[in-house]
């Protein structure tokens, strides 16, 4: 079990997770990775971390070049899956959900820069999704020292 901190209109939230039941999906541009190319160190400690909590984790992207940058950049060595291209961000977060073997019960969380991609996903899904707003790639380390 681990929780994340956050807040909301300046009032504390804590969301609590069972890690054994856990997906996590991030958008790959300007989130994992940013546009230098390189992504942060405090991201793949973040990674291990969750991979060693027994996540499993996703990578969904526009990009067509995201299997090239996810194993040029080592992020391949922490994902279980990856989907990308140009189709529906919801049709590519479903895909990545099924093949990370989801279940009703496991709990979702998904990160992306994009406020109008999270608001896609969180309108047409049915289950229990947390979202995190990732307003550039070097604030999503911080999730890792929210996670306890």
């Amino acid at each position: 079990m681990f929780f994340i901190k956050t807040f909301v209109n300046n009032k504390l939230i804590l969301l609590f997770f069972d890690t054994q039941t856990m997906i996590v999906i991030f958008d790959l541009d300007d989130t994992l990775l940013p546009c230098t190319g390189r992504v942060p160190r405090q991201t793949f400690h973040m990674l291990k971390f969750l991979k060693r909590q027994g996540c499993k984790i996703g990578i969904i992207s526009y990009d067509s070049m995201a299997r090239f940058l996810i194993e040029r950049t080592g992020l391949g060595n922490y994902i279980d899956y990856a989907v990308y291209g140009n189709i529906d961000r919801f049709e590519m977060f479903q895909t990545c959900q099924s093949k990370l073997n989801f279940s009703e019960k496991e709990k979702t969380f998904y990160a992306d820069d994009r406020l109008d991609n999270l608001e896609k996903v969180a309108s047409q899904f049915k289950g229990n999704l947390t979202t995190f707003h990732c307003k550039n790639c070097y604030q999503l380390f911080q999730i890792k020292y929210e996670i306890n």
